[in-house]
């Protein structure tokens, strides 16, 4: 369970980060004059909208925005990076705990078919005593006909 809710961070880290990257795409191309409202999706749309109602729909805060999307990208980038790696040590650990189980079960195994088989063998033995014991008496029965 562990181990996927830490892939699950690590997807969903992932995904955060490419939806801030095309935001900060996406102010690059309208800073630069290379891109308007055609490509935007509905939230990027909408909050062009509102800076234009409210007066900051200058470049200066499209610059700012900028700037705080880009040490964001940042430290996404960071933590995609961490995330993955406790992902991948979560994955490394699971497959240690599953190379002892499989060790531990194969002792078993062995144990339990060793005492099997001797089983096994001790109830042969029984059963040869036992009838070494009985065929001199089943030799001494006459039957008359």
């Amino acid at each position: 369970k562990l181990r996927d809710q830490k892939q699950l961070d690590f997807e969903e880290l992932s995904a955060y980060l490419s939806a801030v990257s095309a935001e900060r795409d996406r102010l690059a191309a309208v800073i630069s004059g290379r891109a308007g409202s055609s490509g935007m999706g509905l939230t990027a749309y909408l909050r062009d909208k509102v800076d234009s109602l409210t007066g900051r729909d200058d470049d200066r805060s499209r610059v700012e925005r900028m700037k705080k999307l880009d040490s964001k990208i940042k430290e996404l980038d960071e933590a995609v990076t961490t995330a993955h790696e406790t992902s991948d040590a979560f994955s490394d650990e699971t497959l240690r705990e599953q190379e002892i189980f499989q060790y531990a079960k194969k002792a078993e195994m062995k144990e339990m078919l060793g005492n099997l088989a001797d089983g096994q063998i001790e109830m042969y033995k029984a059963s040869m005593e036992e009838w070494e014991r009985i065929i001199p008496i089943i030799q001494r029965i006459r039957v008359d006909v």
